[in-house]
């Protein structure tokens, strides 16, 4: 019987037990995720034994969690005490595609736990774990704390990798010229569109230390010649003359005010008929868990922003005017794309002007 099988089958008073125990199960997974026992059983089944001598574990030990994570289908245990790689622990490897490992690694990381035990001076205070414990916003912290940052950096990657392919998949951008990366962060996204629609060109737009890295990074030689790099501030003021203006997983950090800030920067530099391109996971529906109520969570405790639904997604750009064209789902997580063209109006520097053959030339 599986974990969801014998879980529809406790008692109300069991089904809250066991999930009280969650920061249990976040904890074992970051210890096998840093042991990287998923490489060690990849050649094959292993019991506790061997795994310990190769880890330099307490076999004991090791056993117990092992078997703890099996009865969540993470591993499979035989009757021999011989643990195989699933599905779900096969995600884990050092060398998966898309893997979670370093989503899994900074969540549980030691310094981390301090930001959830804060939760209630968060729900009386209104003001982020980080402001609670440090004084300041996430973003501050990280300056101080660049080791904070290094791995926050990464775990963004890491639970955002399956999303360019996912937007490539279900949205078609052969009637955009020019794209704007708002907070493009390395370029993922940006490169994987470029390279798949070769006539189209790009600028990423993200902080100037960021930028710096990207200019060092392998991927974005590949798309040079028709991707600009552009740093600065979004609240400030984002590149002229796109047509198609990205911000993916970008808003769910900020205040509304500051994302209509920032959605009518868009508004007022891009081309006639520009849209904006907003790709953000969303609620769902009521009494329904998903991955976006579970983010809004971290939200909450890290950032003035949150994850949203449609309602509030429409009262935004409405805000900015723009109006809501659709709404794709994807199959990364609970992101979705929202497409949302401009009600009217020029900018003044674009009246008349083809911005993206003036850059580019």
């Amino acid at each position: 019987m599986t974990f969801l099988e014998q879980y529809m089958n406790m008692s109300p008073q069991s089904i809250m037990l066991q999930a009280s125990l969650g920061p249990i199960l976040s904890k074992a997974i970051y210890v096998i995720t840093k042991l990287n026992i998923a490489d060690f059983l990849t050649s094959g089944s292993k019991n506790a034994e061997e795994l310990a001598e190769i880890t330099g574990t307490n076999t004991h030990y090791l056993y117990r969690i092992m078997r703890f994570l099996s009865g969540f289908g993470i591993f499979l245990e035989d009757n021999q005490g011989f643990f195989s790689l699933t599905s779900l622990s096969s995600t884990l490897r050092t060398d998966a595609p898309d893997s979670p490992r370093d989503w899994i690694l900074f969540n549980a990381e030691p310094w981390r736990w301090g930001l959830v035990q804060a939760m209630n001076d968060v729900i009386k205070t209104g003001k982020s774990s980080y402001e609670n414990i440090y004084g300041k916003n996430a973003y501050g912290v990280f300056a101080e704390k660049p080791e904070f940052g290094l791995t926050f950096n990464k775990a963004m990657k890491s639970w955002s990798s399956s999303l360019p392919a996912a937007v490539i998949n279900n949205y078609d951008f052969c009637s955009a010229k020019l794209v704007v990366d708002v907070g493009g962060g390395m370029g993922d996204l940006l490169t994987l569109i470029l390279k798949t629609y070769p006539t189209l060109k790009g600028i990423l737009f993200d902080q100037n230390h960021v930028v710096k890295e990207v200019e060092k990074a392998t991927n974005y030689y590949e798309i040079a010649d028709r991707c600009l790099l552009a740093g600065g501030n979004f609240l400030t003021s984002v590149p002229v003359g796109g047509d198609l203006y990205i911000i993916s997983s970008v808003l769910m950090d900020w205040s509304n005010e500051d994302c209509i800030t920032i959605l009518q920067n868009c508004y007022n530099v891009m081309a006639p008929n520009g849209k904006v391109l907003i790709i953000e996971p969303m609620i769902g529906a009521l009494n329904e868990q998903t991955f976006g109520k579970s983010l809004d969570m971290i939200m909450l405790l890290e950032t003035a922003g949150r994850i949203r639904d449609k309602e509030e997604w429409e009262i935004l750009l409405n805000a900015a005017d723009f109006r809501i064209k659709s709404i794709i789902p994807t199959n990364a997580l609970s992101m979705y794309i929202i497409e949302a063209g401009k009600v009217g109006g020029v900018h003044p520097a674009l009246d008349g002007a083809n911005i993206s053959t003036k850059i580019f030339t």
